[in-house]
């Protein structure tokens, strides 16, 4: 079962990422200034020369194509494509679901999406589920060492009250799911090595658990006509 993009993306090389919403990026012989769809830190890569694909649009704005994926080397030598669109995901998760690729996960979806639950906003909502997508970048497993941040004390406060949202929905006999969407094929998730940059996170994803939120992975894969889904579990 494959997404398709509407056209084919194209290959380039980033030379920097000045800010976490820009790259500039090398390709077919010219320089450009492409949209970062990923505001967070991804792994440890300086992004120099780093192998990259790109979409185009048409949309007006300060930069007509956006960086989709990124090529990085695993601990066995081989590269693979690891796609870095957190906002694009849930378009092709809505896909995969209602084309039933999903179904041990839900069988009839009815969503609507972005639904305003308490004071957070729940990618998917209907009346007995909420389904939260994450597609995590800050930590990429697998990877040679240099690419890997378990150091990294980010900013989890919208996910914590996210997580607060699924326990409570959860607690009352519901059903709420959070689902870590992996655009390259990841390993089973494991929480993060705890720091006191995340101790907070790790203590909201471990109450979430108990109050009988579901936790599932999906892993994908990205090429330069789609992204294909390759399996998805509960963990």
């Amino acid at each position: 079962m494959k997404y398709l993009f509407t056209r084919p993306l194209q290959k380039g090389l980033i030379t920097s990422r000045p800010n976490r919403f820009v790259m500039f990026v090398k390709s077919q012989g010219k320089a450009l200034r492409c949209r970062c769809p990923a505001p967070t830190k991804i792994g440890n890569s300086n992004f120099k020369a780093v192998p990259c694909l790109l979409s185009h649009h048409k949309e007006k704005g300060k930069t007509s194509h956006t960086v989709e994926a990124i090529s990085l080397k695993n601990t066995f030598g081989k590269h693979w494509w690891v796609g870095i669109n957190q906002t694009k995901v849930n378009a092709v998760c809505e896909y995969f679901l209602n084309s039933g690729g999903l179904s041990r996960l839900i069988k009839k979806p009815e969503f609507r999406r972005d639904g305003k639950i308490g004071n957070s906003r729940i990618d998917f909502v209907s009346k007995n589920i909420l389904l939260e997508v994450k597609t995590p970048l800050t930590v990429l497993p697998n990877l040679s060492s240099e690419l890997t941040n378990y150091k990294h004390a980010g900013k989890y406060e919208r996910t914590i009250r996210h997580y607060s949202v699924l326990s409570k929905y959860a607690k009352s006999g519901k059903r709420a799911i959070v689902l870590l969407a992996y655009l390259y094929p990841a390993p089973a998730f494991n929480p993060f090595k705890q720091n006191t940059g995340n101790l907070k996170f790790i203590n909201a994803m471990q109450k979430a658990y108990k109050n009988g939120v579901e936790f599932w992975q999906v892993n994908m894969a990205i090429d330069k006509s789609g992204i294909v889904l390759l399996r998805y579990f509960k963990l």
